[in-house]
């Protein structure tokens, strides 16, 4: 008979399960769905309700299967984690989230930052937590880290063999802890990026399968041809996909996921190729995030997809990328080709309606050359206002508001952040807090505006704040229309009277309501 081994240690804890209801003024927090382990638990013994994070919750903590707290005032959210405990000393926590009509309701204000760790210091972890100041000054109020599950070499990271264990090279898993703790005390969370869809073709699961073959427990966790040949996307030879169909697959995934929200306190993914676990096993993936959500209901998830494909949003996905309907194609690829056509372009690549749940960027670790260096720094200030003030969740990637010239795959040391682009770094950060003080920018409906001269000016309005953007390399005088009443820049507060705006080259304004 063979044997699982799970790099999980899969302990046989309770399985704790959480739900809020709100009537009569009360919210009532019922644990009764709770379970013991289904293999070997003992029962449960305690019940114990804690607040975590957003707004307060009169009458926590406290303990019990069933206990009721006054109904909070005010939009909230709020958060709640239930802990259970039973008599062996086993434990496991799940979450409710009580007055946000979507799980992750903060996706909505939030501001990533793409961070590859050695770009910031030979010390990984220790020198992005030494940033942390200088990217909450920026404005980001998120983190996307770069793998940092243990590969087979120290390299970028997508080629895993070891999930439990965090990569000595950054710091290891004391000083992931210390970053997320110190992060969580700025008010900034982070996301994990985790390689679900395949392993390194060195993990131990694999070469067991390659050494017994068939006998190999762990041969039919990967994906095979007919010939029983591994099979992989691309030319990633050296990363087999899993196989999705199995169930243990998807118990090992799902505990992968809870382990590092359990362990860390991670506030969520960034799901590398979810396009090919969609693909090959559709069923997989709602799976997969119920089971993240009963532990964090806000836990964020970011889809390596196209935003335009509607499972990942039914799903239960909270993002994924700007991409068009073919594969890995960035919908803003040729947008910015001709100068001449880029207002036409934009036209086309967002189409009338921008969803809100676009993962925005204009850099990622997949995108090759930098966009500056492709298109200079006065359009790159265009597209960063654009970035900044469309709907969806915008992406700063490492060293973009310096306007570093960097191969995300081949960054082995720290760039120089004294540097850069004059004035990048104070556009960037005046971006990001405008759209952090205006809730226009960050949940308003899109309506695209007819401006001139056509060919330079690109406006747009949300809800009550219009943006207005000079593609051109020369000066304008633009005209937009419908027109309005006096507004205020939001830039620098001062009034704008109504009439034609001027733009520098390459410029751009942002109003509000006067």
């Amino acid at each position: 008979m063979s044997v699982t081994e799970y790099d999980v240690p899969l302990v046989p804890r309770p399985r704790a399960s959480a739900v809020a209801r709100t009537a009569a003024g009360r919210v009532v927090l019922d644990a009764r769905g709770s379970a013991p382990s289904t293999y070997g638990g003992s029962p449960i013994r305690s019940w114990r309700w804690e607040q975590r994070g957003g707004a307060d919750l009169a009458g926590l903590p406290a303990s019990g299967q069933v206990v009721a707290i006054p109904a909070p005032d005010g939009p909230g959210p709020w958060y709640g984690d239930l802990r259970v405990g039973d008599a062996d000393g086993q434990a496991d926590r799940a979450g409710v989230t009580v007055g946000a009509d979507r799980p992750a309701l903060w996706t909505t204000d939030a501001i990533v930052y793409g961070v590859i760790p050695f770009a910031f210091g030979y010390r990984g972890f220790a020198d992005v937590r030494g940033a942390l100041p200088r990217l909450q000054a920026l404005g980001v109020n998120t983190l996307w880290l770069s793998p940092v599950f243990r590969p087979i070499t120290f390299d970028f990271g997508y080629g895993v063999v070891d999930y439990i264990t965090i990569r000595h090279d950054y710091g290891g898993q004391e000083e992931l802890a210390r970053l997320i703790v110190a992060a969580h005390d700025l008010g900034i969370r982070v996301l994990l990026d985790i390689a679900a869809n395949h392993t390194s073709d060195r993990h131990p699961y694999f070469r067991a399968a390659a050494r017994d073959g068939r006998r190999s427990h762990q041969y039919g966790y990967y994906q095979r041809d007919a010939n029983g040949n591994p099979v992989h996307y691309f030319d990633w030879t050296d990363l087999p996909n899993l196989d999705f169909d199995n169930s243990e697959v998807r118990r090992w995934m799902a505990e992968v996921m809870t382990h590092w929200v359990r362990e860390l306190d991670v506030d969520g993914y960034r799901c590398d190729a979810a396009w090919g676990i969609r693909e090959r096993t559709p069923e997989a993936w709602p799976e997969l995030v119920a089971e993240l959500r009963r532990v964090k209901p806000d836990a964020l998830l970011l889809a390596e997809a196209s935003s335009r494909d509607s499972y990942c949003r039914k799903t239960g996905f909270d993002l994924a990328y700007d991409w068009t309907d073919d594969l890995g194609e960035w919908a803003w690829r040729d947008v910015f080709a001709d100068p001449q056509q880029v207002v036409e372009r934009l036209d086309v690549a967002l189409g009338p309606a921008p969803g809100d749940q676009v993962f925005r960027f204009l850099n990622n670790n997949d995108t090759g050359e930098r966009f500056i260096d492709r298109y200079g720094p006065g359009m790159t200030r265009v597209a960063a206002a654009l970035l900044l003030t469309l709907p969806g969740v915008p992406c700063i990637y490492t060293g973009d508001e310096v306007g570093a010239s960097i191969d995300p795959y081949e960054t082995y040391g720290p760039i120089d952040w004294s540097t850069g682009h004059p004035g990048l770094l104070e556009w960037y950060t005046q971006l990001c807090a405008v759209r952090s003080a205006t809730a226009a920018l960050r949940s308003g409906p899109y309506l695209r505006l007819r401006a001139t001269p056509a060919r330079d000016v690109f406006a747009y309005q949300r809800d009550d704040v219009r943006v207005i953007l000079n593609v051109g390399d020369r000066a304008v005088r633009a005209e937009v229309a419908p027109t309005t009443g006096p507004m205020v820049d939001l830039f620098t507060g001062r009034p704008l009277a109504p009439g034609p705006v001027p733009l520098p080259a390459y410029g751009a304004v942002i109003l509000g309501p006067a």
